[in-house]
């Protein structure tokens, strides 16, 4: 009884209203793969069609009966020749059955087989009927016609009873087929195939895959607070900018989400008696790099003194963000020197806001040194008020997992609709077990006012970019801004 209730615990409700969002935000990804199945669909219809085709001829040729009897009987003689031309045509079958008939036209034809089928109807109420030959060859079928009209009548004799059939019309060589070939039926057959075949694929999809898509969602699943959630700014590239970096200040809404989230930031450092954060995510692109950096400036706005760390090694991007100078020696190179980590820094011109940041590390062999590691967040600590440390994706690399027990706090970007839950999980599992403390997530990509959002992706080109608002009707911004003319491959989460 307790496993039974244990199972029914853990069975859930289903969300229809959180399926159809799904499938309809994988639709909208996905759409030009149902057009692309589409028209391949409907390609291969209509090519299988159009090779199977042959066209069919057809010859008709239209009797009358005359049963013998006038229209002085005391019946009526309509009635007699009605009854005459269906026993005819009921007849016809069983004189193809007999093979007289079929002789009689090899003969007539002078071959061994008759290349068509032959058929007979009624006219109703007239007192006619037609005779019609189908074949592939519009000869044949002609030929074949004039075979049955002389052979018919001699057999006819034997089925009824003195029959006296008249040709109403004489036969014509058929010029078009009975039925001329069109690409659209089989086209439109294949394209809805082909189109219902990517929807079920893209309904699968939306039922097996299970992704991060709402705060309210984030909260459930992960059971952790969302400090904050930043609002998308739809990329616009420029030319006349230098750098390539995604300031906060260009939008409004952004800039007090980055100030919010410095805020809440910096109580939490002071409860838990600490100045070091840690910024990480599940996988790349999810904008971690882009949160650590303006979460640093935001801190260096309300006055103190911040020290930003590029401990992303195979990625060092951080100076080519901020526009700045690159440093000559990474945190890797720091580790395992002695020397003063003050001169290795940067300075952020017109701030209050340091860097740590130079060249990428080539490979992927290395290791942190603890005691290297320790020393440089201890001088930083002296000198600073805030140290903010970006760090790689935690399921591609170790380093973050090692990297979080010289922090305080640390801040786990999602972004919204992009990883896996499973991975989220056994991602900040990764980091519990190291022995960090995840302060809480920030939400990249939240659904403010019917609107899509997210900011700071690693998109293909990077964040060099420069960023068009068009807020000006609705929000009363009315701003463009221009960021970044160059855009490298190191600018990719």
């Amino acid at each position: 009884m307790a496993t039974e209730n244990k199972n029914t615990a853990e069975l859930k409700p289903i969300d229809l209203p959180e399926l159809v969002g799904k499938f309809l935000r994988f639709l909208k990804r996905m759409w030009i793969i149902v057009l692309v199945c589409a028209i391949l669909g409907g390609c291969f219809f209509a090519y299988r069609a159009k090779k199977s085709y042959v066209p069919i001829y057809e010859a008709s040729a239209f009797f009358s009966v005359d049963s013998g009897y006038s229209e002085s009987d005391i019946f009526n003689s309509n009635y007699y020749d009605s009854v005459a031309a269906d026993q005819l045509a009921e007849a016809f079958p069983y004189m193809l059955s007999t093979g007289i008939m079929t002789d009689l036209m090899k003969d007539y034809l002078g071959k061994s087989s008759i290349n068509g089928s032959l058929s007979a109807a009624t006219i109703e109420g007239t007192g006619m009927f037609v005779l019609r030959v189908s074949s592939r060859s519009p000869s044949d079928a002609y030929d074949i016609l004039w075979a049955a009209i002389e052979s018919y009548p001699l057999v006819a004799s034997y089925m009824v009873d003195d029959p006296q059939i008249i040709l109403r019309e004489e036969p014509v060589m058929p010029t078009k087929p009975v039925f001329t070939f069109s690409y659209k039926a089989p086209f439109m057959e294949g394209a809805l195939l082909g189109a219902a075949a990517a929807i079920a694929v893209i309904v699968l999809l939306s039922l097996i895959v299970n992704k991060i898509t709402s705060v309210e969602q984030l909260k459930r699943e992960l059971n952790r607070p969302v400090i904050s959630a930043l609002p998308l700014v739809r990329i616009k590239k420029r030319r006349n900018t230098s750098s390539d970096f995604v300031m906060a200040t260009m939008d409004a809404g952004l800039s007090e989400s980055f100030k919010g989230m410095s805020h809440k930031v910096q109580k939490k450092l002071t409860e838990a008696g600490g100045k070091t954060v840690l910024v990480t995510s599940t996988a790349k692109n999810e904008g971690k790099t882009t949160v650590a950096a303006n979460l640093a400036l935001a801190m260096a706005r309300d006055g103190y003194r911040v020290a930003l760390v590029d401990a992303d090694l195979r990625n060092q991007s951080i100076a080519q963000r901020l526009s700045g100078e690159q440093g000559s020696v990474n945190l890797l190179e720091l580790m395992h020197s002695k020397a003063e980590v003050m001169g290795a820094l940067k300075c952020v011109e017109g701030t209050s806001l340091y860097y740590l940041s130079s060249h990428s590390v080539d490979g992927n062999r290395y290791s942190i040194d603890h005691v290297g590691m320790k020393r440089i967040i201890s001088e930083l600590a002296a000198e600073f008020d805030y140290i903010v440390i970006d760090t790689p994706p935690c399921s591609f690399v170790a380093d973050t997992a090692l990297l979080c027990r010289y922090a305080d706090l640390v801040l786990y970007v999602v972004r919204a609709d992009f990883a896996a839950r499973s991975r989220i999980i056994d991602a900040v599992n990764s980091l519990y077990d190291r022995g960090g403390s995840v302060a809480g997530f920030i939400f990249n990509g939240a659904d403010v006012k019917g609107h899509r959002y997210g900011y700071g992706y690693g998109y293909k080109y990077g964040y060099g970019y420069g960023y068009k608002y068009g807020y000006g009707s609705k929000y009363g911004y009315g701003r463009k801004y221009g960021y970044g003319e160059k855009n490298s491959d190191s600018d990719k989460e």
